[in-house]
């Protein structure tokens, strides 16, 4: 064959170099080995629980929007009442005392139903997989220290959440708070404005040299802090923009629907706290779907294009997961169809990278005849006159933690151990990771002087098609001479793209259905909200219903409410969370972010989505006001 220049003899390997000492083998005791495999297990275990703790919080952080928002509302409800107390000598203390005791009886008991329906929903799914054969190894229990910490995270939460509606009740001078009408005085919103606004203006800064310098030290926690910041700012100042927002957005409903859109809109602007507070919860999570929807997205068709230019081959045919010596009667029975013009295979083998102190750490060595059929990309260095690697060259993935590690340039020396012996070889380029997601990559010749062809792993093997035969037909043929080695799949090169598509849109699809989760939170808090609205204007909903509002009308009205505060938080969440993933691609582009790729439509049903929230949101609430009988509300005090 030959290994380091054009085509090579289809499946064809070269010889282990003669003289090659026998791979040396190391004795481990069984524990030891078990504790490594233990240790690996316990990673990536770690890496998940990271990721749902992170969840986890983020539902907490919404929570106690909804919690703050609850309260403070049954505080300025109950404002009178508790006046009335601190007219028979209750101290201010005592009234504060008493609203966090009710808190804390509050996050206690929904902390427990939250821990029970926790441990009902995990043995629904332990009995779902093992119906289906795919049993756990241990019992799946919430053990006592995970309910002890979810109590308290319950219960801490809900304290936190309602300490400033408590503040602000004791707050309160009793003879002030008697009086109804100076219950509802709204105070003004510059302090909020000056705070919000400076918050912001930090966040544009730190955003704006993130863009300015992205190739500098500092441009990644600029951007970071930078959208933290934005989104804190973006909180703060939401109260001060509601009112103006939701006018826009309501322009539609009062032009069509009248005179309820009015009425809507008068209601939402009423109280822009409110309105804040209760489309905060939904803006933080869909600031984070934008965000997240557009980085994946982004991800993925950097992905997709590194594979459209680094597969040229007609078929590909894989092994899974590395299997080691995947039976050479396979190659030789695809090699040997009509149709089949070269089969080129993509071995690897495991060596050693010895750092300049002296420590070996292991690495993965690939080995191509050519880059004839499976390209990698080099994002620094050039090949030499030969289009590819010579013998004792190498290039290395920039996404590899001892290229970063090592400080490694073109140009430099590298050591690398394998079984048959040490190989100096040269760094000669840098590729980006894509299809060739290992971290060193060699010809088939230096891959020998590393280890002997016993010991190499099969990785892709890419077919070419000769001309005048259809890609289809040899496909079906090359699966039937596969067949007996059940190890082999083979895929038309779209096939193979489409297998990375999948993989990326299993991934978004998680991320949808966890963060989905944090809206369904943020929509039960706009239900809570609305319902509780309706409960505080029970004497003006009679009064509507005495000069002749419809209940079907008032109905309507409050849905428009509900529709126009969940459209308000979802259209500045995505609106700052798209912005903010704009910038990924230039600070974090070598990371594989080519270019920004906005999903236009998956924002489009986010905002469907946010419609069918607030409609849904208001069903209770709204069905709760028109069955008010009108008497009653009007002589409700």
């Amino acid at each position: 064959g030959n290994p380091g220049g054009g085509g090579g003899v289809p499946g064809d390997r070269p010889p282990p170099p003669g003289g090659a000492p026998s791979p040396p083998i190391e004795v481990q005791a069984g524990e030891y080995v078990r504790e490594l495999n233990r240790e690996a297990v316990a990673e990536i275990v770690g890496m998940i629980g990271t990721f749902m703790t992170l969840f986890a919080g983020l539902a907490l952080f919404i929570g106690g929007f909804i919690i703050a928002n609850t309260f403070t509302m049954s505080v300025q409800q109950q404002v009178q009442e508790l006046a009335l107390l601190r007219t028979m000598g209750a101290s201010p203390a005592q009234v504060f005392g008493s609203i966090m005791l009710r808190a804390s009886a509050v996050g206690l008991l929904g902390s427990l139903i939250g821990v029970a329906a926790g441990a009902g929903l995990l043995a629904l799914i332990t009995s779902a997989l093992e119906g289906m054969g795919m049993e756990l190894g241990s019992s799946a229990l919430i053990d006592p220290g995970t309910a002890v910490t979810a109590l308290v995270a319950g219960v801490l939460v809900t304290v936190l959440a309602a300490l400033l509606p408590a503040r602000r009740a004791a707050a309160v001078p009793p003879l002030e708070a008697m009086r109804a009408e100076g219950t509802t005085a709204a105070k003004p919103l510059r302090k909020r404005a000056i705070i919000g606004g400076a918050i912001t203006a930090l966040a544009a800064i730190c955003l704006v040299t993130a863009w300015a310098w992205p190739e500098t030290e500092a441009a990644e926690p600029a951007l970071l802090v930078g959208a933290l910041l934005a989104l804190v700012g973006a909180l703060v100042l939401m109260s001060v923009i509601a009112g103006r927002v939701t006018a826009f957005l309501a322009a539609p409903f009062v032009a069509l629907l009248r005179p309820m859109g009015r009425l809507a809109r008068g209601n939402v602007q009423r109280n822009p706290r409110r309105t804040a507070a209760t489309g905060g919860a939904l803006m933080i999570g869909s600031a984070l779907l934008g965000l997240v929807s557009v980085l994946i997205t982004s991800i993925g068709a950097s992905a997709l294009a590194s594979v459209d230019e680094e597969v040229h081959a007609d078929l590909v045919m894989t092994v899974p997961g590395f299997v080691p010596q995947a039976p050479a009667g396979g190659l030789a029975a695809v090699s040997a169809l009509p149709g089949v013009e070269q089969v080129h295979s993509a071995p690897g083998t495991f060596a050693a990278l010895v750092g300049q102190d002296g420590e070996a750490n292991p690495v993965m060595v690939l080995g191509l005849y050519s880059n004839e059929l499976l390209r990698p990309q080099l994002e620094q260095g050039e090949f030499g006159p030969s289009g590819w690697l010579a013998d004792g060259e190498v290039i290395i993935n920039s996404h590899h933690y001892h290229f970063h590690e090592y400080g490694l340039a073109v140009g430099d020396t590298l050591t690398l151990r394998g079984p048959a012996g040490e190989q100096e070889v040269t760094l000669v380029g840098v590729f980006a990771e894509g299809v060739f997601n290992l971290p060193v990559m060699a010809n088939q010749n230096t891959l020998a002087t590393l280890a002997p062809a016993q010991l190499w792993m099969d990785g892709p093997l890419a077919i070419r098609v000769a001309p005048g035969f259809d890609v289809a037909d040899v496909q079906a043929a090359a699966q039937e001479a596969v067949e007996p080695y059940f190890v082999f799949s083979i895929h038309t090169r779209q096939e193979f793209i489409d297998s990375f598509r999948a993989g990326i849109d299993q991934i978004l699809t998680v991320f949808y259905a966890l963060l989905g989760l944090s809206l369904l939170i943020a929509g039960i808090g706009v239900i809570n909200t609305m319902a509780m609205s309706v409960m505080e204007r029970t004497r003006e909903i009679g009064l509507l219903r005495a000069v002749g509002l419809g209940r079907g009308q008032l109905r309507l009205t409050v849905t428009i409410e509900s529709v126009l505060t969940a459209l308000f938080g979802t259209l500045l969440g995505l609106g700052l969370g798209v912005g903010i993933a704009l910038l990924f691609p230039r600070v974090l582009g070598e990371l594989g972010l080519s270019a920004a790729n906005v999903p236009w439509g998956n924002l489009g049903v986010m905002l469907i989505v946010a419609v069918v929230v607030g409609v849904l949101a208001a069903a209770w609430p709204a069905r709760r006001a028109a069955r008010l009988p009108v008497l009653d509300a009007i002589s409700h005090a």
